[in-house]
């Protein structure tokens, strides 16, 4: 099943250590009122960097950029609107309440 990413719309940045198909990876999100858009970063718990500052665009995957990496996260990671409408983010709140951060894991993706 899905697993989605516990997110707290009212803080403008902040980090958490996230599991993704067992392995540990350190997630920072941050919030830019000028653009209205949450920006992502990704590293391994090490410290490799694997993204950093990709805007979350709703039904996209946002590890598509580091697919080749075999430090990456083998899943998909997307910002998916739980209302049906697939409508971006344009306020703060809307990732962890209406958006949720989700990760489809390996076997899910290829069970597909």
């Amino acid at each position: 099943m899905a697993g989605v990413i516990a997110i707290d719309g009212s803080l403008p940045w902040q980090d958490a250590v996230v599991t993704l198909d067992g392995v540990d990876y350190v997630i920072e999100l941050a919030w830019n009122t000028r653009d209205s858009r949450w920006y992502l970063s990704l590293k391994t718990a090490a410290g490799t960097e694997l993204l950093m500052g990709v805007a979350v665009v709703v039904d996209y995957s946002l590890l598509s950029r580091v697919s080749w990496s075999p430090d990456a996260p083998p899943g998909v990671l997307m910002a998916i609107d739980t209302t049906g409408a697939h409508a971006e983010i344009s306020e703060m709140e809307d990732l962890g309440s209406r958006v949720q951060l989700t990760y489809l894991s390996s076997d899910e993706v290829s069970d597909g």
